[in-house]
């Protein structure tokens, strides 16, 4: 069979819901991504906005990208650090967004993408980065052993909270924005008072260098994890240790609180997560499926499920009340850094380091979308369904776009020329932000579009018919 007839037959091939190979098996007429050296490097940190409207990407490529939940337009690309960001953050009322790492923190405006101001004045390294609850400070960790206190409306540097003798890896406010918690590799974590810059205590207990903390969602406890391999439950108000979590093999890497505080979740080196009751301290259960270094957790919000993000290139949801293991996502290339819910659950987000962002349905696990991380532009990109044998795509730069032509078996494969009338036709028909952010968004106006076209290509096969019959009766 020829590679025209091919072509025409393609639109009708029926093809399992799977990621986008970028290559393989040839078919009759697909696509796959160019690998342009310099566009793509791994995505470090992920957040959604408390709307759920905008979500951020900070990367190695020394960027931080907005993009559109709702359209999948790449919004705008902050550039201004000199080494990769490490740490990004919206503020409470989602109007600015504050990305760190090469000494200083940045703060821009979400909806012109105006630079605000350069928080500057630490001597190394931002490491981490947080919003006061109110929006009115920020609080920046550096590996010169302190952190800072800033005014958002002044970009005045309020006061420094020196006290660590090595790396401060973490911060946090807590809910009541009165105190700042900040995790030192000096294994130790320290409670301060925002509004005096007092240090009300030193949390020390752990053995190594402390990697995360996290505050209860009352406010009366905090939570540190370390490389001691343990976990520490901590009064606020006395300083007192409640209680100590050993169970994991190696390093903790990840802590969070269940939305109700009532449980704990511990992510370790060790290939597991551990649920915690944090009344009594007794292990509820182990999560056990990877098959590397768990990298991080996530409760989703109404704490019925976790989700955890590994250095095996998967993320796993699982089922709080019974640990049962609900599926793993596959298809990232690189560790998995990241993991997030949508604050209305209905997706999940990982990035990794292979350069993409994923989401995901929380319920069928089915994938959305991919987001892939470029200095200039955005590419979306979907799997494929029964009109798009290689995923429908939307980008603003269709020459990162290979389209390949060949026979249904595969044989004599070809790229299409970026100027020939075939590969234009093709990306015309097959570049759809509609398409990519239905399936993202409105899964039921995605399916009612395909069954649409079908309709339309099924008629206008029969039309074609008639009037090739009607020449050979002429």
């Amino acid at each position: 069979m020829s590679k025209d007839h091919s072509i025409i037959r393609q639109q009708s091939r029926a093809l399992s819901d799977t990621p986008l190979k970028s290559h393989g098996i040839c078919i009759p007429i697909k696509h796959n991504v160019h690998s342009w050296g310099g566009h793509t490097s791994s995505v470090y940190s992920v957040a959604i906005s408390p709307d759920g409207k905008y979500i951020l990407t900070g990367s190695y490529d020394h960027t931080a990208i907005l993009w559109d939940a709702m359209s999948g337009r790449k919004i705008r690309t902050f550039e201004g650090h000199t080494p990769w960001v490490h740490s990004v953050a919206f503020s409470p009322d989602g109007r600015f967004i504050l990305t760190g790492h090469d000494k200083t923190a940045i703060l821009w405006e979400v909806i012109s993408g105006r630079q605000i101001r350069t928080f500057a004045g630490h001597a190394y390294v931002v490491t981490s980065v947080a919003f006061s609850p109110d929006g009115k400070f920020i609080c920046t960790g550096s590996d010169d052993k302190t952190a800072i206190l800033w005014e958002v409306i002044s970009g005045r540097q309020v006061r420094t909270f020196e006290g660590h003798t090595s790396v401060v890896k973490s911060v946090a406010f807590s809910p009541d924005g009165k105190f700042i918690l900040t995790g030192n590799w000096d294994k130790t974590a320290i409670l301060w008072e925002v509004i005096s810059g007092r240090q009300i205590r030193t949390f020390a207990g752990h053995a190594y260098v402390v990697t995360s903390v996290a505050f209860s969602p009352d406010g009366k406890f905090i939570l540190t994890g370390s490389d001691d391999h343990t976990a520490i439950l901590w009064e606020v108000i006395s300083g007192r240790k409640i209680r100590t979590f050993a169970g994991q093999a190696y390093e903790v890497s990840s802590v969070a609180f269940s939305p109700d505080g009532r449980f704990i979740l511990t992510g370790s080196w060790d290939k597991t997560a551990i649920l915690w009751e944090v009344i009594s301290g007794r292990r509820i259960r182990t999560f056990a499926g990877h098959t590397s270094w768990v990298h991080s957790v996530a409760f989703s919000p109404d704490g019925k499920f976790i989700l955890t993000g590994s250095d095996d290139h998967t993320a796993i949801l699982w089922e709080v009340i019974s640990g049962r293991k609900i599926r793993t996502f596959e298809g990232h290339t690189g560790a998995v850094y990241s993991v997030a819910f949508s604050p209305d659950g209905r997706f999940i987000l990982t990035g990794s380091s292979d350069g993409t962002a994923r989401f995901r349905n929380i319920d069928t696990g089915r994938l959305l979308a991919t987001l892939y991380n470029l200095k200039e532009g955005f590419l979306w990109t979907t799997p494929p369904d029964e009109m798009a044998n290689s995923g429908w795509f939307w980008t603003d730069r269709p020459k990162l776009i290979n389209v390949i032509k060949c026979n249904e078996d595969g044989s004599d494969a070809e790229v299409l020329a970026d100027d020939s009338e075939e590969r234009l036709e093709y990306i015309k028909l097959y570049n759809r932000q509609d398409m990519v952010m239905n399936r993202l968004n409105n899964w039921e106006k995605y399916k009612s579009d395909i069954e649409l076209i079908l309709r339309k290509n099924k008629h206008k096969r029969i039309e074609n018919h008639l009037r090739q019959t009607q020449l050979l009766i002429e």
